[in-house]
């Protein structure tokens, strides 16, 4: 199973909570849809500015890497979006 494949499965679970709603005309979430909606809270790179709501896509490489180091409270579906958000960002530099 890919990494997608993942990201979709936790946004049906009880993984995601409640953060993903579905209904008759939305069946079916794509991963893409999920990485790119995806929010997170933020005081900033420094830890100093204003709380501010942004999505994960919109940080930084470094910021999402001191994400995964230093907040152990997210839950795997955040660890799964930043780990895909990474990875994509890695193949785009290989082009």
């Amino acid at each position: 199973m890919d990494i997608y494949a993942l990201i979709e499965s936790c946004s049906t679970s009880g993984l995601n909570a409640g953060r993903y709603s579905f209904d008759e005309q939305q069946k079916y979430i794509t991963a893409r849809d999920i990485i790119s909606n995806h929010p997170w809270g933020t005081y900033g790179i420094n830890g100093k500015g204003p709380f501010e709501w942004t999505y994960l896509v919109d940080c930084s490489s470094e910021h999402l890497e001191n994400i995964l180091r230093t907040q152990y409270q997210i839950t795997s579906l955040t660890t799964l979006i930043i780990t895909a958000i990474l990875m994509d960002r890695k193949e785009k530099e290989k082009v």
